[in-house]
C-alpha cells in the first residue's frame, strides 16, 4: 500500500492556509494525504474547527528554528502558507516574510525528507505592470510597498537556499485574492452594499484570484511533486477589470447601483495616517494604511496567469461574477452582512 503525501502548511490559519488544509482533508481527497498544520500558540484555530480530528497540529513559528523540525519531521511537501500581511513595524514585515522563509527553507533543505516547497507569495513581490505589458516571470521585478519587497526577499531566500538540493520550488504569485472568509475584500463588499467603489487613480486595471481557484491549484501541485514544474507563476482569473468593469459586477452582485468614488491623494494619504494612528491607539495593525495605498495608486495590476493553469486539465479560472457572488452570498449567510 502506498504511503500517503505527508504535507505540511505553515500559516494554516490563515485564509489561504485554512481553505487548503480543508481541501486537502477532504475525506474523500484523491489522492489522499497526510496534512499537518503549523500554527502559533497564539493563533485562531476557528477555521480549522471543522477537520481537527483530520488533521495534525503542530505548534511553533517560521522564524524558529527549534520549532520547525519537529513540524518537518517526515514531511514530503510543504506549502508556505505564512506571513504578516500588515504591520506597525515595517522590520516585521522582513523577519517574518523574509527571514522566516529562508529559516523554513534551510530547516526543510536539512530535513532530508522534502522534495517540494510551494511558496504563496503574492503579486506585489511583482509590482504593478507596464502599460499594456502584464506581469510574467520574465520580468524584472519592482514591487512599491515593503510588504511586496518583503516577499521579493522571501521568493530570493528560498531559491536560494534550495538551489542545488533535492528539494524543487514553487513560487505561485496569486493577484487579488478574494473569497468566503476574507476580511480584506469583505471591506469593498461592504462599501459597495453603502452604494460606492472607492479608487485611489484615474484609470485602475486589476485582475483577481478567487480562494477556490488558489487553493485547488496549489492542492493538485502539493499532491502531486512530481509534476510541479519549478519555476514562478501567476495566480488569477486572466480577464484585467477596470472601474466601470468592477462597478458593473459588484452592481449586480449587490443589487443596487455602484458608483466609482475618486479619492484625491491628498484625502487617501490623510485617511491612510489616521487609520494608522487609530490602529496604534488599539495596538493592531491598520488594516488601510500608507503602504497598502502605495499599491492602490498604481494604474496596472495585471499578469500572465495561463501557464500554471495548463498543468490541471479542466482547469477553468472562476469569473469574479460567479465568484464574487459566492463570497457575498457567505458573507450574508455567516451574518457579516
Amino acid at each position: 500500500m502506498t504511503t500517503p503525501l505527508r504535507i505540511l502548511i505553515t500559516g494554516a490559519n490563515g485564509l489561504i492556509g485554512s481553505a487548503l488544509a480543508r481541501t486537502l482533508a477532504a475525506p474523500d481527497r484523491q489522492p489522499p494525504c497526510a496534512v499537518r498544520c503549523l500554527v502559533r500558540a497564539s493563533s485562531d484555530l476557528t477555521s480549522l474547527t471543522s477537520i481537527r480530528d483530520r488533521i495534525e497540529m503542530a505548534t511553533g513559528d517560521v522564524t524558529d528554528p527549534a520549532s520547525l523540525i519537529a513540524a518537518l519531521a517526515h514531511v514530503d511537501v510543504v506549502v508556505h502558507c505564512a506571513g504578516v500581511l500588515r504591520c506597525r513595524d515595517t522590520q516585521r514585515y522582513y523577519r517574518v516574510n523574509r527571514d522566516g522563509a529562508r529559516t523554513l527553507a534551510e530547516t526543510a533543505v536539512a530535513a532530508g525528507t522534502v522534495r517540494l516547497i510551494i511558496s504563496i507569495s503574492s503579486q506585489a513581490a511583482a509590482g504593478p505592470a507596464g502599460d499594456g505589458d502584464p506581469r510574467d516571470a520574465s520580468h524584472t521585478a519592482s514591487p512599491v510597498s515593503e510588504y511586496g519587497r518583503s516577499k521579493l526577499a522571501g521568493e530570493s531566500e528560498i531559491l536560494r537556499v534550495t538551489a542545488g538540493t533535492r528539494t524543487h520550488t514553487v513560487i505561485l504569485r496569486p493577484g487579488a485574492v478574494y473569497g468566503p472568509g476574507d476580511r480584506d475584500m469583505f471591506t469593498y463588499f461592504k462599501l459597495a452594499a453603502a452604494g460606492y467603489l472607492p479608487a485611489f487613480t484615474r484609470s485602475f486595471h486589476i485582475q483577481f484570484a478567487y480562494l477556490r481557484d488558489v487553493t485547488r491549484l496549489v492542492a493538485y501541485l502539493a499532491t502531486h511533486p512530481d509534476r510541479a514544474p519549478e519555476g514562478t507563476y501567476y495566480v488569477a482569473e486572466p480577464r484585467c477589470y477596470t472601474l466601470p468593469e468592477l462597478a458593473a459586477v459588484f452592481s449586480t452582485v449587490v443589487g443596487r447601483t455602484v458608483h466609482v468614488l475618486h479619492i484625491p491623494g491628498w484625502a487617501a494619504h490623510a485617511a491612510a495616517i489616521s487609520a494608522e494612528l487609530v490602529a496604534l491607539v488599539r495596538g493592531k495593525p491598520a488594516t488601510f494604511n500608507r503602504d497598502k495605498l502605495r499599491e492602490l495608486q498604481c494604474e496596472r495590476w495585471t499578469c500572465r496567469s495561463e501557464t500554471i493553469a495548463r498543468y490541471i486539465d479542466g482547469f477553468v479560472y472562476t469569473p469574479l461574477s460567479t465568484g464574487a457572488t459566492e463570497t457575498w452570498r457567505w458573507y450574508r449567510d455567516h451574518h457579516w452582512l
